[in-house]
């Protein structure tokens, strides 16, 4: 199985809380699932696939009306 189908809706389960507890704008945030695409560390080590699970949460700008 594809790590990624695992990743993306735990990541998206924890935006929708901080969406609903926190009120944040669902329009401002989104998931992706990047380890393999995108790894911050290379080897193949347990270690470097740890550093590589990750979730980054990227917060867009506001725009004026």
């Amino acid at each position: 199985s594809d790590p990624r189908e695992a990743t993306v809706p735990g990541v998206e389960g924890g935006l929708e809380r901080l969406v609903e507890a926190r009120g944040f704008p669902d329009t401002r945030i989104s998931a992706a699932g990047y380890s393999d695409t995108h790894p911050i560390d290379t080897g193949d080590t347990a270690a470097a696939l740890a550093r590589n699970r990750r979730v980054e949460i990227v917060v867009l700008a506001t725009t004026a009306p």
